[in-house]
């Protein structure tokens, strides 16, 4: 089953540069609901940076639902269009928005699977590969992994003599409530519905460094608000509620080094600052 797919928190962050377009994608989920007797997930999208020249900031709402371990997002004539795959290897399918008049060229196909693990949860990984006109891989393979998804999230499909043009997208980062998966550049995300124009002040800590505790001040909180830990490679070693303006971190069985602190909020704001434990 793709049980990892949008998950509690989920939040994802792109950052695109394509023919004088540069700008920044980020996705969060919201809530689940009902279509046509279906069970679906709600999502926040919102694009913001600058477009031949111009700047813009554009919202909007994505609905996706499972079924048979296929991830389908809903499409603009009120259909389902495919979005992963979470199958074996052989297994193939149209990216969002193909003609599909002239198959195999430009399907995508599962060539291996694997696992990878990320804050000590094990997370499966297919790799994916597009194929050309003769049914052989002339693209990828690009990793699709449970939960984190596949970069580039959308394909721009043109015709069959290019049928995926993939832009110059970046993975910037992917997280939920219980892991933290950092593409090339700094993690900051402002997805949900009550996002706050501009970076969200950081964290205060202090002593900043500590050795055997610290005290941590919130600007912004919420019922329901969750501290994270982070260290240098991405795993979460700590991991506790939030339930009030100041959170007390005992750092006595943490091992020394630098530390990313995260408080992740339902509405969708993150708050972060850097802790050094010596």
């Amino acid at each position: 089953m793709a049980q990892g797919w949008c998950s509690p928190g989920a939040t994802w962050a792109y950052h695109l540069e394509w023919l004088g377009a540069e700008y920044d994608t980020e996705y969060g989920f919201s809530h689940d609901t009902v279509i046509g007797g279906l069970e679906a997930k709600v999502s926040h999208r919102r694009s913001f940076g600058t477009m031949g020249g111009n700047s813009f900031d554009q919202h909007g709402w994505e609905y996706t639902r499972v079924g048979d371990d296929v991830v389908y997002q809903g499409g603009s004539d009120g259909g389902w269009d495919t979005l992963y795959w979470f199958g074996g290897i052989g297994d193939r399918w149209w990216p969002l928005g193909s003609p599909m008049n002239c198959p195999p060229h430009g399907m995508l196909e599962i060539v291996d699977t694997g696992h990878v693990v990320f804050g000590g949860l094990s997370l499966r990984t297919w790799d994916v590969v597009t194929l050309d006109s003769l049914g052989e891989p002339m693209f990828g393979p690009v990793a699709l992994t449970e939960r984190i998804g596949m970069v580039p999230r959308y394909p721009e499909v043109q015709d069959c003599n290019m049928v995926i043009d993939y832009f110059f997208t970046t993975f910037i980062c992917y997280s939920d409530n219980d892991m933290i998966a950092l593409g090339t550049e700094p993690c900051v995300q402002g997805v949900g519905i009550a996002h706050e124009e501009g970076p969200p002040p950081a964290l205060r800590i202090a002593p900043n460094p500590a050795r055997d505790e610290a005290r941590v001040v919130v600007h912004h909180w919420e019922p329901g608000s969750v501290l994270l830990m982070i260290d240098a490679v991405g795993r979460i070693s700590e991991r506790t509620p939030v339930r009030s303006t100041q959170a007390g971190l005992d750092l006595s069985g943490v091992a020394p080094g630098p530390y990313e602190v995260v408080v992740m909020h339902p509405s969708g704001v993150t708050e972060r600052s850097r802790l050094i434990v010596y």
